[in-house]
């Protein structure tokens, strides 16, 4: 019996290696970490964390909350390495930052009442994280200019610009500085991950955070239904209960299950994984957008999978624009009465006013232009969505916090002015999906724009992991191994 251990240890060592080769790391990246050095500062930690927890047991008595010091040092202290490491271009620990970064920035750990913009500890968390990923990014700017000065992301950079100049008008100028630093934070991750990590690394990353965020997530709907289920309030009255996991919201997972069926599409179509590798990904995905029942994110992403696969056959998407116009014009001769008879059945309620208004979203969109006619130019401060639309009241039992729509809802916090680079930054993409196409920065182009027509999106609102992706698309560089170009 002594020995199978010792027979094991070759596997073990060899099944190591090989999950860092898929991730192309150097396993001996950390050379200067000798063995009898680390030892020694384990053992120092050790004894830290023991006299901690000691000291917190002591003070625990009068504070209860001293007793987790312990380990909010711990972590406190590994997440100051990480970042160091980081900062210095290390790409195991620009992946492992990555990561948490990932799986902390959509998770919702507890509700808020309506309007309330204060800053909690939750908040604070993830102020940090986008300072770290700031922090990385400047860290690496000397050599990510070049990415950044040219082509979208410039554009990208310039509408960042006006986001953070619009702060000072604001309304609540402390909460629109500090979501504005944290998209420019993610830009500037963005472009230093470009430099590190290669298009695999990070998607891979991205995949494997994703997926720990979707399963935790399901651990919650079942172990916590009060924080892993988003009621929803039908016409009549009656609540159907959604998943929505550590989210906070259905629609807020459906989009990171958007985002993840995006990176396992791109994994195997550029050849980085084989099928068999991102399959557990999509399904896991897949099957969780269903229960979500968001399906405006299934339907962005197979609309972005589309476009990219069918680039090269421009002809058959003037053919369905064609065949789409024609379907138009036959809806506009169908009487209303069996138009409602027929939205009926696809509307979640069965209410076909449900899927005509698209659940209310045209009387939020009314509201928002109403607001945006007052001040068209500079707009109300970006993100401002989040203590204007808390006044609309045409939804009972239902508060809004943003517009609904990418468009309305950087026109009212960036007004024309903010706007414009974005209309600049679509109108260059969609150029550059015709003339010089890449997988995926095309893929979350249309993902985008599909997402953005009835959600504030990737632009405009408090970063997401799909700002992350959206900027990521434009600067990881794309491997050209086994790429299954169209």
């Amino acid at each position: 019996m002594g020995v199978l251990p010792l027979n094991l240890r070759p596997a073990l060592e060899a099944m190591r290696l090989s999950i860092w080769r898929e991730f192309e790391v150097d396993v001996y990246e950390f050379g200067w970490f000798s063995i009898p050095r680390g030892t020694g500062i384990a053992w120092l930690a050790f004894l830290a964390c023991a006299g901690l927890c000691v000291l917190s047991l002591q003070l625990g008595r009068e504070q209860p909350a001293l007793v987790v010091l312990p380990l909010a040092v711990t972590a406190c202290a590994a997440a100051g390495l990480v970042l160091l490491l980081a900062c210095c271009g290390s790409p195991a620990a620009v992946m492992a930052f990555l990561f948490v970064l990932v799986f902390v920035n959509d998770a919702l750990f507890r509700v808020r009442e309506p309007g309330d913009l204060g800053l909690d500890w939750q908040n604070a968390m993830k102020f940090a994280l986008w300072g770290g990923a700031g922090l990385i990014g400047l860290c690496q700017i000397g050599r990510s200019w070049d990415r950044i000065s040219k082509g979208p992301p410039l554009l990208i950079l310039t509408w960042l610009g006006i986001a953070l100049l619009s702060c000072f008008y604001s309304a609540s100028a402390t909460y629109s500085f500090g979501t504005a630093v944290g998209a420019a934070g993610m830009f500037l991750f963005a472009a230093g991950t470009a430099i590190v990590l290669t298009e695999k690394q990070a998607l891979l990353t991205f995949a494997i955070a994703l997926s720990v965020f979707v399963l935790v997530g399901w651990v919650v709907y079942f172990a916590i239904p009060s924080l892993g289920r988003s009621p929803f309030i039908t016409s009549d009255g009656s609540i159907i209960e959604r998943m929505c996991g550590l989210a906070g919201q259905a629609n807020a997972l459906g989009c990171s299950l958007a985002t993840l069926l995006a990176c396992a599409f791109v994994l195997w179509y550029r050849g980085h994984c084989r099928l068999v590798t991102v399959a557990p990904f999509g399904l896991l995905a897949l099957g969780t957008l269903l229960s979500t029942d968001s399906r405006t994110a299934l339907l962005a992403f197979l609309v972005g999978a589309v476009a990219v696969m069918a680039r090269r056959t421009l002809w058959r998407w003037g053919a369905s624009l064609l065949a789409a116009s024609l379907g138009f014009i036959l809806i506009a001769a169908v009487p209303l009465r069996t138009l409602m008879s027929l939205t009926g059945g696809i509307s979640r309620s069965g209410d076909p006013t449900e899927f005509l208004t698209l659940t209310g979203r045209t009387e939020i969109w009314a509201f928002v232009l109403d607001k945006i006619e007052l001040q068209p130019w500079f707009g109300y401060g970006y993100n401002s969505s989040k203590f204007i639309l808390p006044l609309f009241l045409g939804l009972p039992g239902l508060t809004v916090d943003e517009a609904h729509n990418t468009w309305l809802q950087n026109l009212l916090g960036t007004g024309i002015v903010g706007t414009a680079p974005l209309v600049g930054l679509v109108v260059l993409q969609l150029v550059l999906y015709v003339r010089a196409p890449d997988p995926f920065r095309d893929l979350m182009l249309f993902v985008m724009l599909v997402w953005g027509i009835t959600v504030a999106g990737a632009y405009g609102s408090t970063p997401t992991v799909m700002t992350l992706m959206v900027f990521m698309s434009q600067m990881v560089p794309s491997a050209t191994s086994r790429a299954r170009l169209p």
